[in-house]
């Protein structure tokens, strides 16, 4: 008899499990989709932002010279996936010699290249930049995809943070009002 309860609670602690385990999985594929809308929250405190913990790592350097550079433009795209090693890093910049250089670093190895492209397409709204700062708040995600998107224009800085792809999920007004930022955001992308 004590056999037959002891299998009767494994049966029963085992099933509990399994339904734990698919909701556990269902809510990380539900909490992934695009389409989930997110809240916009301004960051008023502009603070600095650090990619590891390791300041040796090649995304903090890189980051390092953001900050540090005197260039007239500097924009970099961040990604990194929670609980991974896993990063991709884009930067654009101008230099003194008046050349836009891309560097991109995935997973710790660096490319550096000479990026030619008509700079008028693109330089009103760089121009036009304003200090901001802003978090998307997509709800609680396993497994995600975290977005930085910097942009810094002689003394103006701009900063978006995401956990879904950047500028998804928040409403037509709110885009209407990072049209900007948007615009610079997709021109550099495809880069």
């Amino acid at each position: 008899m004590v056999m037959i309860i002891i299998k009767k609670i494994n049966k029963n602690i085992f099933s509990l499990f399994l339904v734990f385990l698919f909701s556990c999985s269902s809510q990380n594929s539900k909490n992934n989709i695009i389409d989930d809308k997110c809240k916009l929250i301004k960051d008023n405190s502009l603070s600095r932002v650090s990619f590891s913990d390791n300041e040796s790592e090649l995304s903090n350097l890189e980051l390092n010279q953001f900050y540090n550079a005197n260039n007239n433009f500097d924009i970099i795209f961040y990604n990194h996936e929670e609980g991974s090693i896993n990063y991709n890093l884009k930067r654009f910049f101008k230099n003194e010699q008046n050349e836009w250089i891309k560097v991109t670093i995935i997973n710790g190895k660096r490319i550096q290249t000479i990026l030619n492209f008509s700079e008028s397409e693109i330089i009103d709204s760089l121009n036009k930049l304003e200090t901001n700062g802003y978090f998307q708040y997509c709800g609680i995600c396993f497994d995600c995809q975290y977005y930085t998107f910097l942009i810094k224009s002689n003394q103006a800085y701009f900063k978006y943070y995401s956990s879904k792809l950047t500028f998804s999920g928040i409403s037509d007004a709110e885009k209407v009002e990072l049209s900007n930022y948007i615009n610079i955001f997709n021109y550099f992308f495809d880069k």
